[in-house]
């Protein structure tokens, strides 16, 4: 299976950085420090440490593009416009009342100008803030910073015909903005080209089958306009519903790991678990057994099919991802690969192995297919 995983659910106990300017729009802490530590790395005029020193505030009531003019890229107000969502990057983001209830994230600390040489107000990480970076694998810190250099160097949606657009460098934007003319058939140069696809392709959200709010474009974007089942469960609703799924397997794991039986309490749990997951998900089954349970966990936590007759199709594959979750550190985790998730990525796929020139995909991608859904393959592709 071709696994494409981003680390979305946060560790037990992390904080959320609050953005009380734009609707108490919320962002987890991992994601606020990997930005702030982009932001030092590409627009500090200076050499500092991200994690020990200090960003200029800057709170201002002028527009984004008002801010860029005056050379405040490298300020924690317009870090903040560009984390908020795009109808907030003309507000004042960086106020006391911004650095009050994030408190536990950033503290104020005063640094040296570049501009005028004297001492204005700023902010740096707190303790707090330094360990729960640290305490991130040396993968998640990577694919977090990864994530947050891909989406700085989007357009920023400000005052004006013509957006001002913040880069890493001042030449081209990591992502390419046009249609591939030209794809190696190399299969880490493929995903690059899917994802970047993904990234420049608008979104249209939908409630009802009918359009829910504006298309956006965008990774970031699209995260921020994700919802299920409804408009009024948003990404942060899931996030804490699904983090207590992978709290819930975790619990079962453990006797699957010690391969002993498990008890009835067990049993009992499993179908639980497995029934609030399809429900959560939107596709129930019709046989729901604590065995069927048991033979989905084991063949998501060896990675392998060691059970032949364990089901699979849309439902079961969301078990099969929240079973193997605690497995992420290692990269061997399952993700979610469902009928609509596997249409999307591979009809995207099959457009660039054609322009790649690939005629046997199977040998780039031995293991990836469509899934079944509740009625049957979406679509006919083969």
């Amino acid at each position: 299976m071709l696994k494409i995983s981003f680390n979305f659910l946060g560790p037990q106990g992390a904080q959320l950085v609050i953005f009380p300017h734009a609707n108490n729009f919320d962002c987890s802490d991992q994601r606020f420090i990997a930005h702030w530590i982009v932001w030092f790395e590409h627009f500090a005029l200076t050499e500092a440490d991200p994690l020990t020193d200090a960003m200029p505030r800057y709170p201002g009531q002028q527009s984004l593009a008002a801010q860029l003019a005056a050379g405040r890229r490298f300020s924690v107000d317009v870090l903040a416009r560009c984390l908020a969502p795009p109808q907030y990057r003309n507000t004042l983001q960086a106020s006391q009342e911004f650095v009050q209830v994030n408190a536990s994230i950033v503290e104020p600390f005063a640094v040296t100008s570049t501009h005028t040489g004297r001492n204005v107000q700023g902010l740096r990480l707190t303790d707090y803030a330094r360990e729960i970076w640290k305490a991130l694998s040396q993968d998640q810190r990577e694919a977090e910073i990864l994530l947050a250099s891909a989406t700085i160097e989007a357009d920023l949606d400000v005052d004006g015909d013509s957006a001002p657009t913040v880069l890493l460098s001042h030449s081209q934007p990591l992502i390419p903005t046009s249609i591939v003319q030209s794809a190696s058939s190399d299969r880490a140069s493929l995903v690059f080209e899917l994802v970047g696809r993904i990234h420049e392709d608008p979104f249209q959200p939908h409630y009802r089958l009918r359009p829910h709010g504006e298309a956006v474009t965008g990774w970031p974007n699209r995260l921020r306009s994700y919802f299920w089942p409804r408009p009024t469960q948003s990404y942060s609703v899931a996030a804490s519903q699904t983090f207590s799924f992978a709290e819930r397997a975790a619990k079962l794991v453990e006797a699957v790991q010690a391969k002993v039986e498990w008890s009835e309490s067990h049993n009992a749990a499993a179908v639980q678990l497995a029934e609030d997951i399809f429900t959560w998900g939107g596709v129930r089954q019709s046989t729901v057994t604590a065995q069927r349970v048991r033979a989905v966990f084991e063949n998501a936590n060896a990675g392998e099919i060691v059970h032949p007759g364990a089901p699979m199709n849309s439902g079961w594959t969301k078990v099969a991802a929240f079973a193997s979750a605690h497995l992420e550190a290692f990269g061997k985790a399952q993700v979610i690969w469902d009928s609509r998730v596997s249409t999307s990525l591979i009809a995207r796929l099959d457009a660039l192995l054609v322009v790649a020139g690939v005629t046997e995909p199977s040998a780039l991608f031995p293991e990836i297919g469509l899934v079944r859904g509740r009625g049957s393959f979406r679509g006919q592709r083969q």
